[in-house]
């Protein structure tokens, strides 16, 4: 999403950043992981090996504008291809679809962090899939900042970092 053409002022973003027009304030470290719900995992069994992730239906978000992603990333480097079942590019939806057992999807951990716990979701090839993930606010880079986006930056900040902090 384009904060500065959608008129949106802050947003909280998983994972690199890479528009040059934003201001980047790092709450904390995180990582992406595979998550799938033991449902759909007792009907399409448990992928053991990062090229199994082919045959299984991922919940994928977008590359580009219009191209839904087709790989994951691999944490030795490298990719592994995936196969979409749904493609969309925000990140709760995705979640919900995944909560739903509707497949797998490579999600913030930070975001499914509860699901983990309670066992609503299960981590898929932790070790062979998945990347770093930094969690940070983000607002446009512009020479005057609004003092309502400063205070609220400000105030976040810690807040999120309280949230999301080991």
């Amino acid at each position: 999403m384009d904060l500065i053409a959608e008129g949106i002022d802050v947003a909280i973003r998983f994972g690199p950043v890479k528009d040059p027009n934003l201001i980047v304030r790092k709450i904390a470290d995180g990582e992406q992981l595979v998550v799938a719900s033991p449902d759909y995992l007792r009907a399409r069994g448990t992928p053991t090996k990062p090229g199994q992730l082919r045959g299984h239906d991922c919940i994928v978000g977008f590359a580009g504008e219009f191209s839904p992603t087709r790989t994951w990333p691999l944490r030795t480097g490298g990719t592994v291809p995936v196969r979409g079942r749904m493609a969309c590019n925000e990140i709760g939806l995705a979640a919900r679809a995944v909560r739903r057992g509707l497949g797998l999807a490579l999600l913030p951990e930070a975001m499914v962090a509860a699901d983990l716990a309670r066992g609503d979701l299960v981590p898929v090839l932790r070790d062979d899939v998945g990347q770093d993930a930094p969690i940070s606010i983000v607002y446009a880079d512009r020479e005057y900042i609004q003092p309502k986006v400063r205070a609220f930056v400000d105030r976040a900040v810690p807040a999120l970092r309280e949230r999301f902090a080991g």
